[in-house]
């Protein structure tokens, strides 16, 4: 039977979701005990790159955030221990490595 398999139009896009695809890569990186915006590399301790972003939000006050940065990418989620996961995978990723 003859189709479209894939394509878009002015209003809609349509594809493929069926694909097992590794999209995302983690990493875990030790931050500094004593200053946890650091954290560490092969050089040494290196500084996070901090972003500060406001969100909006329809119908109530907008909500400040702070975004930190490792050469990894966007930090998405810190412990208390000294742990961080970065996502490397994140789009604008080479424009984060130093």
């Amino acid at each position: 039977m003859p189709g479209v398999a894939a394509g878009h139009n002015e209003r809609i896009g349509w594809g493929f979701t069926i694909f097992g695809v590794d999209q995302e890569d983690l990493y875990l990186e030790t931050l500094n005990p004593g200053d946890p915006k650091l954290y560490k590399t092969r050089n040494g301790w290196a500084p996070m790159r901090e972003e500060h972003e406001t969100i909006r939000v329809r119908g109530a006050p907008d909500v400040p955030v702070v975004l930190h940065f490792t050469n990894h990418g966007p930090v998405v989620w810190a412990t208390a221990s000294g742990l961080s996961h970065c996502d490397g995978s994140a789009p604008n990723r080479e424009q984060l490595v130093t």
